[in-house]
């Protein structure tokens, strides 16, 4: 089903689906205190009778999201067609325009307190909060509550995400998951473009807080932090590059050094980001997701993290993704706790076996037989745990005249024109019966319902 754009009502009940929408594209970005995108776009015939739902500030829902629209552009071109583009934001934009925060200190509290407070003359609450270490929160002159929600993560850590649905916003430690998701170059992504941008690396913080306040009262007696770790990983010599930081709303030493560290575990490595369009991928990463990028040509191996995402609503399989380094992950994968050195063994081994596990087989779970017969509905076939190609372990099956034997599994997948059966094949002693066959039936199911076999013979 496709995800088309729903204008909804003030209590958010569906009023038009817009199902002769096209052009439709959502466009997300990890929201931090200065970065933070969440639009839709789409286009409408002008003749279509449920363009008369669309008006500014109508809502509009649209893959888990709600949006207002903001701007409406009618168009006529050239061969006489007439339509209207329409930009719609979520819902969360909104925030900030209600009354300013001002004059907000809060002492020793924790983060859900503060966000409270701030929602307090709005239509919004506080969801998850995942951090509760206490801090001190102060904001001075007026500000927006968005613009006061974005300073929360400067001080507690974490990251912000809005439920525009529920109304909600949420505080994680980190937006996204573990996804296990491999982007492999003539595998599931068409383009890749890569960005490496070592202009702004700083390897030495001197952090200040309040009235001159430094960390070195619990940094024995060190009024600066650093951090090498890239320079050591990348077998480079290190290089000193100092720059302070300052924040008035700090007057405790700790938590000025840990705000601090937060600030240092980022800035101590270069930027690097991913542009990649996912052209065969069939389960789009939510935004924030952990994801291994593979490029043999371009020398990728690395895990990343989806920091931006722009999706064709109607054709996902037309989407890119953006991925910046997963900072705190891969070094944490880089470091060697135990002598104290650096070494990538763990991140490349963790890309060699997805590229085992999803490469080989895009679609097909547990494909190479390394966990028996899961996933699989097996018909008389047997598992040989030395006769593997990719692995260790292979699907075998023995001949037996008159009767058949077969391994079957259903999977998704998106609309595509084409699709490639790939595997490889070992054959021995065969002697066929007169409606003897060997090959893949593939049974194909359309949306309609209606379902087309083809088989594809072998040997």
């Amino acid at each position: 089903m496709r995800n088309y754009p729903i204008v909804v009502d003030n209590n958010g009940n569906p009023v038009a689906v817009l199902d002769k929408a096209f052009d439709a594209k959502m466009t997300d970005q990890l929201i931090t205190d200065t970065n933070g995108q969440e639009t839709i776009e789409f286009s409408l015939p002008m003749d279509d009778r449920k363009r008369g739902y669309l008006d500014n500030e109508v809502h509009i829902r649209c893959m888990g999201r709600e949006f207002s629209v903001r701007v409406l552009e009618d168009t006529r071109s050239q061969d006489g067609q007439l339509t209207t583009k329409v930009t719609a934001e979520a819902t969360w934009y909104d925030l900030a325009d209600p009354e300013p925060v001002s004059n907000l200190s809060m002492t020793n509290v924790g983060a859900r307190p503060v966000i409270d407070k701030i929602l307090k003359n709005t239509n919004w609450t506080v969801g998850t909060v995942e951090i509760s270490i206490p801090r001190n929160f102060a904001i001075g002159d007026p500000v927006s509550p968005l613009e006061a929600l974005r300073q929360v993560p400067l001080v507690y850590g974490g990251e912000l995400q809005f439920d525009s649905i529920n109304k909600k916003v949420n505080l994680l430690e980190q937006v996204g998951e573990e996804r296990g998701i491999l982007f492999a170059y003539k595998k599931n992504i068409s383009e890749v473009r890569r960005i490496m941008d070592t202009r702004d690396i700083v390897t030495r913080i001197y952090p200040y807080g309040a009235s001159g306040l430094t960390i070195a009262s619990v940094n024995n007696g060190k009024e600066y932090i650093e951090d090498y770790s890239w320079f050591d990983t990348v077998g480079k010599p290190r290089l000193l590059k100092a720059a302070t930081v300052q924040d008035e709303r700090f007057t405790n030493p700790s938590h000025l050094k840990q705000w601090a560290e937060d600030k240092l575990a980022k800035a101590s490595w270069p930027t690097i980001s991913y542009e990649v369009s996912v052209a065969l991928l069939d389960d789009i990463p939510d935004l924030g997701d952990i994801v291994i990028v593979y490029d043999e040509e371009l020398g990728l191996n690395q895990r990343m993290r989806v920091a931006q995402r722009s999706i064709d609503v109607l054709e996902p399989f037309n989407s890119t993704v953006q991925l910046d380094t997963a900072l705190k992950t891969l070094a944490d994968q880089m470091v060697d706790t135990g002598g104290g050195g650096t070494s990538v063994a763990a991140v490349t081994d963790a890309v060699q076996q997805a590229m085992e596990d999803v490469v080989m087989f895009n679609l097909l779970f547990n494909s190479r037989a390394d966990d028996g017969f899961n996933y699989w509905i097996n018909q008389g076939w047997t598992v040989d745990n030395t006769a593997g190609v990719s692995g260790k372990a292979a699907f075998v099956a023995t001949g037996q005249m008159g009767v058949e034997k077969s391994l079957s599994q259903t999977v998704s997948v998106a609309n595509r024109e084409a699709y490639t059966i790939s595997a490889q094949v070992e054959l021995d002693n065969i002697s066929m019966g007169p409606s003897g066959r060997i090959g893949f039936e593939i049974i194909i199911e359309y949306e309609d319902g209606t379902t087309e076999t083809q088989f594809i013979e072998v040997g």
